[in-house]
Formats: C-alpha cells, structure tokens, sequence
C-alpha cells in the first residue's frame, strides 16, 4: 500500500476516535486498535498523539485555503461584494459544521495548537482585509474604516457563531439554512441592528 493512502486512512480512523473520545482522553492505542495496526506502523507517518491531530487541524487549514484562493474583482459592484462574502462565509460555515464532530473538539483545545491556531486566523484576516480594502476603494466601504480592524471583527463574529453552532450542538436541517444565517450576520456586521438594516442593494 502506498504510504499517502496509508497515512491518509490511519488520519481518517484518528479523526473518529478524536471526535469520539476527545483530544485527552485518545491515545496512540486506542487509534491504533482502531486502525488495526501496530505503534510501529503509526510512527512511520507520526511523531505522536499531538502530531496526529495537528495533521488533522492542518487538512482542514488547507480546506480554508481552497475557500480563500478565490479572488475578488477589482472592480466588483456593491451587490456583487455582499453576494461574494456570503458565499465565501457560508462556504467556510458549511466546512466547519460538516467536520463538526472534530472541529468541536479541536475548537476546545485550539490553545494547545497556537500556531495553527494563528495560521487560520491570519489566513482569514488578511484575505477579507484586502477584500475591504477593494471595496474602499470602490466607495461602498466607509473611507474611514480600518480594514484590518474592519475584517478581524468580522472574523472573529464568525468563529463565535460557528462555535456556538459545534458546541452546543446546535443542527442545520439544510444549505438554505446556511445562508440565512450569514446573511442575518452579515446584515448586523455592515447595517447594524437598527431597524433599517438590510442586505437588500438599492
């Protein structure tokens, strides 16, 4: 068997026995009987337990990456922009949630994976901080707002919404459903909650 499938499959086997169990109380045994292999066969792809699971964290960094390689148009109109954030913040809900059972448990123990952490938080940041920065540019953006602040505080909403839907287990029967709730997130973010807050483009 070549050695990615083999990698691969002992991370798919893990990534069950985390969501299961826990980022403490799995060990290499447990992944390992799971596996139906011996420690020997598992420290040929993985140093230990916290080398497992940080692979996994960093399958779903590259995820976010494929979400994020898509690019704006310089010249994107104000309808187009709020069309483009809410399939770009639904796409990266619809990941988490659809990894729900790992992302759970590695959100509550993501101060233990610091610089993973932080790659997912920059990598979020900084490419809604350019897409701000675009719309700036085009007028539809306050010319005093701060991108950057503009975009970590966008971000960081979204990963409160997203953990409140993993840890309290909270279900979403469908896409549509999805998307109702960005645009809800996205009309506070850029119309407040006033009353005439609305995502509906003049």
């Amino acid at each position: 068997m070549k050695a990615d499938i083999r990698k691969n499959q002992i991370m798919h086997i893990a990534k069950a026995v985390f969501a299961r169990h826990g980022y403490h109380q799995t060990n290499i045994a447990m992944i390992c009987s799971q596996a139906g292999i011996g420690r020997g066969t598992l420290y040929q792809y993985f140093k230990n337990k916290y080398d497992v699971f940080e692979a996994l964290v960093g399958s779903i960094l590259d995820q976010i990456k494929e979400v994020l390689a898509y690019t704006l148009d310089p010249y994107i109109r104000k309808d187009q922009y709020i069309d483009f954030q809410r399939k770009r913040l639904g796409m990266i809900f619809k990941l988490f949630y659809s990894e729900r059972d790992f992302a759970r448990v590695a959100f509550r123990v993501s101060n233990e994976f610091p610089i993973l952490r932080e790659q997912i938080d920059r990598l979020i940041i900084v490419s809604m901080t350019q897409e701000m920065d675009i719309a700036r540019k085009m007028g539809f953006l306050r010319p005093d707002i701060d991108p950057e602040i503009a975009a970590t505080k966008i971000s960081g909403g979204l990963e409160k919404i997203i953990m409140n839907y993993l840890l309290d287990r909270k279900k979403i029967a469908n896409q549509q459903q999805i998307y109702d709730l960005i645009d809800n997130f996205l009309s506070i973010e850029f119309y407040g909650i006033l009353s005439q807050g609305s995502l509906d483009v003049p």
